[in-house]
């Protein structure tokens, strides 16, 4: 990915001038930059931005999901998780299909290989319905 760097620093009295930009390329693994979840009765189509072709190696997206089941009372969970390859796309997408009723579900999509605090989350929490 490619980034500009400028800095600016305050002190008691005002900002001082911004600096020269500095232009870099990060080369590596890097996590996607923002996902979102579209809900649709039982399923979810978790998307994302993948990594731009000039990023060298081509991740493997992973994502997973828990779920709280909200109907019982012994705290009982559901998860699960897919892989997925990089493709050349402006977006990524995966369906969740498999979702059960009035559950209460946490989405996260990472890339091995990068800080665990990079995973984005696509949402906090998606409550399917009944039939």
């Amino acid at each position: 990915e490619d980034y500009v760097i400028t800095v600016k620093a305050k002190t008691e009295f005002d900002w001082g001038d911004e600096s020269d930009s500095y232009y870099t390329t990060i080369n590596g693994i890097v996590a996607p930059s923002e996902v979102n979840c579209d809900q649709k009765g039982y399923t979810v189509n978790v998307c994302w931005t993948p990594s731009p072709a000039s990023c060298s190696p081509k991740p493997t997206y992973i994502i997973t999901w828990e779920g709280d089941m909200k109907w019982t009372d012994n705290n009982t969970h559901v998860a699960g998780s897919f892989s997925m390859e990089w493709e050349n796309n402006s977006s990524l997408c995966h369906l969740l299909d498999t979702l059960v009723p009035y559950t209460e579900y946490i989405v996260d999509v990472s890339v091995p290989g990068t800080n665990p605090s990079t995973n984005q989350r696509c949402s906090s929490s998606i409550l399917v319905p009944d039939a």
